[in-house]
């Protein structure tokens, strides 16, 4: 996942573009936020302050209020009210001139500017900010305390990596050490009554790139906006945007249902996740519909789809069959028409209703792209066939530029695209820190991992120790299929009426009230409206057609006390599985499938096959599709070749 920061100046400027927007949007949508921040800026202010303070606002879905010292004109203040302070202001103000009912204060930006003096009316206790001797420093770490999960959550006790400009620490002889650079020197702090929590903030600079208005930040730079989320997060709980739960998966690609492929095998796989504690789902190829499924693998499924559940992995698999849709300079694969990939999504949809059929096993409504996602109106096909999401290595769609706000990388789901279809990104496992698995639990994004089998050529048991990881961080994770996850995919809030505004992701989720009292939820879901609803329906009947309001279906819920609702709408297609052709005839396909198996049972199977199976991918022959696999199975059978003609030597030597 990459975090998206422009410099300085720009994104100043395209953040407030956005907020507009997203002001215009919930004032269309209905009442106002039951949370906003106050925010008491400098002039002028720093602008890395208020970036990373309105981005941490837009993720909570929280308001924020620009103010102005020199002005008394606060009024009543009902709802629940934070208030930010740049140090640099602190000179204007006094405590009485914020709302007594406001929930915490947080004062940042303090450097050497920020008089001792002037903070006693604010802090009890002695504070001063010391600046650090850093210039330029990179691969920094900052320390997040342990033992403050009520504010840290799962960023308690982590290590966050940062490249550091010039920072400064705090010297204090009162408040809690919540962040600390690697020396112990904190960065920032808890002090104040548990009813009105007061933070204080060091001003830290990190290092931006030269001559660039765009930067892609991975989980590695979460660092600095971190303090001003935890904020935000343990302020406003419930009414900030947040999910109903925590959720992770491991998806393996390709295997079919055999007894054993290459190295997996689906017992011993089962052991390993009763023993890590884990949930696996299967993206199964619609080409191997009518293979014979392994009785013993297909009793696993069924008996257990608490650890084992399958996805649909494109159709036939053949090297970008959902490749762009016109030939472009320098491209690797042949273009693939919309009309083809339409055709290809159809089939492979008749395919796996037969499947179901055959097997008895049900598959998810979730969509894996091979090699990659697709073009942005394949997604609108998923949406039309009633997918609910698709989950890929990069959640942008191939051939749509990056867009170009923070907002949309901090997230692991998106509905930007395909007229509001959700993508979901996941990553090897080799490629996910113990600090970037606690980010995405911090923002409860899902926890998505995938491998294929050559993950599995020196152990059984190699992905225990990543699950065991997440478990630790969250012990509460569910781990869960991955349609079973994207029926929790929304976010959900408390309104200052006391109802529930649900952002829903996906088309088909499953709303909860715990409490005690009935609970009304309005559900919205992004929709351009390109393509009809059929139905809505709320726990199997009917319930009408969404309104379709600025771009979102809206629908009005009422879920009892302890009860629970789910919600499903229904895209219009003309999509009838015995009209699908299977199609079995097509030469090249057959060919590249079988060779594949080939190559993922058996020959990846012992130590030679598996070094030549790790060449292919690690030198991204496998680029080169049907070519290579010929190359490799040619490479194999000489070396067998070669190797029987050495042991029918030396056997006849020995007897001469």
């Amino acid at each position: 996942m990459n975090v998206l920061f422009l410099s300085n100046t720009k994104i100043i400027m395209r953040f407030r573009e956005v907020a507009l927007t997203v002001l215009i949007v919930l004032l269309l949508c209905g009442p106002a936020p039951a949370a906003r921040v106050l925010f008491y800026q400098a002039d002028p202010g720093n602008p890395d302050i208020e970036a990373r303070l309105e981005l941490a606002c837009r993720f909570y879905g929280i308001t924020l209020e620009r103010r102005n010292a020199a002005a008394s004109d606060l009024d009543a203040v009902n709802e629940s009210v934070a208030v930010v302070i740049e140090a640099d202001v602190l000179n204007s103000l006094v405590p009485g001139d914020l709302p007594a009912n406001r929930s915490a204060l947080l004062i940042t930006g303090m450097n050497s500017r920020t008089s001792p003096e002037v903070l006693r009316a604010w802090v009890k206790g002695d504070v001063q900010a010391e600046r650090r001797a850093v210039t330029n420093q990179m691969n920094q770490i900052l320390t997040v305390e342990p033992d403050k999960p009520d504010l840290a959550f799962e960023l308690d006790g982590q290590k966050l990596p940062v490249d550091i400009r010039e920072g400064y620490s705090l010297s204090a002889d009162a408040g809690t050490p919540i962040i600390s650079y690697v020396d112990g020197r904190p960065l920032f702090i808890e002090t104040g009554s548990s009813a009105q929590p007061v933070y204080l903030l060091a001003d830290l600079d990190v290092v931006y790139p030269p001559d660039s208005s765009i930067w892609f930040f991975d989980r590695g730079f979460f660092a600095e906006i971190a303090p001003y989320m935890m904020f935000l997060k343990k302020t406003f709980g419930e009414v900030a945007w947040h999910t109903d739960g925590d959720y992770a998966n491991l998806t393996i690609d390709d295997p079919w249902l055999c007894d054993s492929y290459g190295n997996l095998n689906f017992a011993e796989l089962l052991r390993e996740m009763d023993r890590a504690d884990f949930h696996t789902t299967i993206a199964y190829i619609p080409w191997n519909y009518d293979r014979p499924s392994s009785p013993d693998a297909l009793e696993i499924f069924r008996s257990r789809p608490d650890r084992f559940s399958l996805c649909m992995h494109g159709n036939n698999h053949d090297h970008r069959e959902f490749y762009s849709y016109a030939l472009k300079p320098g491209a690797k694969w042949p273009a693939r028409p919309l009309a083809e990939q339409d055709a290809d999504i159809r089939q492979g949809m008749a395919r796996i209703e037969k499947f179901e059929q055959i097997s008895g096993l049900s598959v998810d409504p979730v969509l894996v792209f091979p090699h990659g996602n697709a073009p942005d109106q394949t997604l609108e096909l998923l949406k039309k066939y009633n997918f609910r999401a698709t989950s890929n290595v990069g959640y942008d769609p191939l051939d749509t530029p990056f867009p170009d706000d923070p907002l949309f990388w901090l997230r692991q789901v998106t509905d930007r695209f395909g007229g509001g279809l959700a993508s979901l990104d996941r990553a090897e496992s080799a490629n996910l820190t113990a600090a970037d698995v606690a980010i995405d639990l911090f923002l409860d994004n899902p926890v998505l991992f995938v491998e294929h089998l050559r993950f599995f050529s020196d152990s059984r048991a190699a992905f225990n120790s990543f699950a065991r990881q997440v478990n630790e961080l969250q012990p509460a994770v569910e781990w869960v299929g991955l349609g079973e996850l994207t029926e929790h995919l929304y976010l959900m809030r408390r309104e200052e009426d006391g109802d529930w505004l649900v952002h829903t992701f996906s088309p088909d989720i499953i709303l909860n009230n715990p409490d005690s009292e009935p609970r009304q939820y309005r559900v919205l879901k992004v929709d351009d409206g390109k393509i009809p609803v059929r139905q809505i329906l709320e726990n199997g009947q009917e319930t009408g057609v969404a309104r379709n309001s600025d771009g979102h279906l809206q629908m009005d819920v009422t879920v009892p006390s302890q009860q629970q609702r789910r919600i499903q709408i229904v895209f219009e297609n003309d999509f009838v599985a015995k009209n699908e052709d299977l199609g079995e005839s097509n030469l090249r396909i057959n060919l590249l499938r079988h060779l594949s198996d080939i190559r993922d049972r058996y020959l990846i199977a012992g130590p030679l096959g598996a070094l030549i199976n790790r060449y292919y991918y690690d030198s991204n022959l496998y680029k080169f599709g049907l070519k290579a696999l010929l190359a490799v199975a040619a490479t194999g059978l000489l070396i067998f070749v070669v190797l029987i003609g050495f042991i029918i030597r030396r056997r006849k030597k020995r007897h001469d």
